[in-house]
């Protein structure tokens, strides 16, 4: 991710501690909890955004957070991320797509990483609502 990017995302990070960022942050963590409790596999990643844990109901005992971001397990770009082809059961991008540089690019690398059977769980806004505006 260039600086710029990733300054934008560490900034969302930021916004996350306020009121509305709370909110937001609060209903998806409910949906991720919903949504990989019942995911099966090995491994599991999320890229991006360390400050919420959305493998945390996930049963998987191989889990981790990758990404540019402070505080994240693993540093890397989304665009090349350092796992074998076909080795991830779940990736997760929280806003990945929002502040990617090349959005296409963290899809192709995410197809690229995931399981035949794997599971991706993308969250982030609408560019074209009031949402997506503010980003």
């Amino acid at each position: 991710m260039p600086l710029n990017v990733n300054a934008r995302l560490n900034h969302f990070a930021d916004w996350l501690a306020t009121p509305l960022g709370h909110y937001l942050a609060s209903a998806e963590m409910d949906w991720y909890d919903r949504t990989v409790t019942d995911i099966f596999g090995y491994k599991a990643v999320q890229l991006e955004l360390p400050q919420l844990d959305c493998l945390r109901a996930n049963r998987m005992a191989w889990h981790l957070c990758a990404g540019q971001s402070l505080g994240v397990d693993l540093r890397c770009m989304g665009e090349s991320l350092p796992f074998a082809s076909q080795s991830l059961d779940l990736l997760v991008l929280p806003h990945v797509l929002d502040f990617a540089a090349n959005p296409q690019a963290v899809l192709n690398e995410a197809e690229r990483v995931l399981m035949p059977e794997g599971r991706l769980l993308i969250t982030g806004f609408n560019p074209w609502s009031l949402w997506g505006c503010a980003v």
